[in-house]
Order: C-alpha cells, then sequence, then structure tokens
C-alpha cells in the first residue's frame, strides 16, 4: 500500500469515527430534549422541532416538527411563534396563509419578537 493510500485510509478512518461519535452525541441530545419537551418544556419543543427540520440526532421529520413547534408556540415562546410564522408565511412544511402567518407574527409581536412585529406590520401594508 502506497503512502497516500495509507493516509487516506486513516483519514476516512479518523473521519468515520468523528462522525459516528458526534451523531451519538446528537443522539443523546434529542433524547435529552425529548424527554423535557414531552414534559412539557416550551424551549425543549423548540428545540426537538428544529432537530426534527434538520434531522439532528433523529430521522428529518418536517410534520413532526411542525407539531412540536406548534405546542411551543401555544404555550407562549416567542422565538417558536416568530419561526410557525415565517413558516405559514413562506409555506415551508404547512399550507401557505398569510392569514396564519399574521397571526403568529402578532403573537410573537406580544411576547417581545421585535422582528416578528416589523415582519407583522409588512403583512398589514401588503
Amino acid at each position: 500500500m502506497t503512502v497516500s493510500a495509507i493516509a487516506i485510509q486513516e483519514f476516512e478512518e479518523d473521519d468515520f469515527i468523528e462522525c459516528t461519535q458526534q451523531t451519538l452525541e446528537d443522539i443523546r441530545d434529542f433524547n435529552v430534549y425529548e424527554a423535557a419537551a414531552e414534559k412539557g418544556d416550551p424551549s425543549a419543543q423548540s428545540e426537538v422541532a428544529v432537530m426534527y427540520f434538520i434531522g439532528q440526532g433523529v430521522i428529518k421529520d418536517i410534520p413532526t416538527g411542525i407539531k412540536w413547534l406548534e405546542k411551543s408556540a401555544n404555550q407562549g415562546d416567542a422565538t417558536a411563534q416568530h419561526h410557525l410564522s415565517l413558516m405559514y408565511n413562506r409555506g415551508y412544511g404547512v399550507r401557505q396563509s398569510k392569514m396564519e402567518a399574521k397571526k403568529w407574527f402578532g403573537k410573537a409581536c406580544d411576547n417581545g419578537s421585535q422582528s416578528a412585529c416589523d415582519e407583522y406590520r409588512k403583512l398589514n401594508q401588503k
């Protein structure tokens, strides 16, 4: 085996080990957040939603992510409300609805999200 072939093999093995370790950490993180989310923690529910959206520690599943985001948003989490409004505004994972987007932008604004207030104002101007 050539020196470069050995170096590539070692790189691939190291890369695989690093990837596997990261995957295991992601799964552990997901399990911790999911346990808290199931107990009703809105921040954990938002985190679980994002993990489902990007497939971190769990198989990517947009509809399940949306369900978790809705749970968090319904508990008054401004960040979740803002993210949900953006999804409705753009039609990402949900049927596009400017009315739903406006509703969630308004709630997020009421809960202190200035960027949601700005988006709400933009929708009112259209």
